[in-house]
């Protein structure tokens, strides 16, 4: 009788924790992920400028440049520097 009950007793607890699981699981594709907010000051952005023929364009001056976020113009803070790489 003691077999039964200890049986019985692991069933239930197996039970309770794959219904514990399932409802985990069924929870976490509705769930979204965190977000995270912070405020910059400064952002580095690293453009190449081809033309047509793919060659890289290197007679850009600051004034050539537009950056926006959301539709809000930027001012940048630095001019381009020429690439290294031929």
């Amino acid at each position: 009788m003691r077999s039964a009950m200890k049986v019985l007793a692991v069933c239930a607890a197996l039970g309770a924790a794959a219904g514990t699981t399932l409802q985990a699981l069924s929870q976490e594709p509705s769930q979204q992920p965190p977000v995270i907010r912070t405020q910059v000051s400064l952002v580095n952005l690293f453009v190449t400028v081809r033309d047509k023929s793919k060659r890289i364009v290197t007679d850009l001056k600051q004034e050539d440049f537009k950056i926006a976020e959301d539709n809000q113009a930027q001012q940048i803070a630095f001019s381009p520097r020429k690439s290294p790489c031929p």
